[in-house]
């Protein structure tokens, strides 16, 4: 995802955004969002297979560990959406 970035959208969005008289560098900010993202982003226990599952077109959240939360992914409409529509409706918006 951080190799998208663009240098054309980093000046245009990113360094007009903070407007600081400070030089950005796109490699080194690269570099620290990915480092970022790798913790941020850490799934815990049955994450993986929640989303393998997702992308199968099966809402199953009783694979995810708080029990408690599975009526409320059960009942999701972002995720009953995609469950209806198929991962590839989202790819055209």
């Amino acid at each position: 995802m951080v190799d998208r970035v663009k240098k054309v959208s980093w000046n245009s969005e990113v360094i007009a955004l903070v407007r600081r008289p400070a030089p950005f560098n796109l490699a080194q900010a690269k570099s620290k969002v990915a480092e970022l993202l790798t913790v941020v982003l850490r799934l815990g226990e049955g994450h993986h297979e929640f989303l393998d599952l997702l992308d199968a077109g099966e809402l199953r959240p009783d694979v995810l560990p708080l029990a408690e939360l599975h009526p409320r992914i059960s009942g999701n409409p972002g995720l009953l959406w995609r469950i209806r529509v198929g991962a590839e409706a989202l790819e055209e918006r």
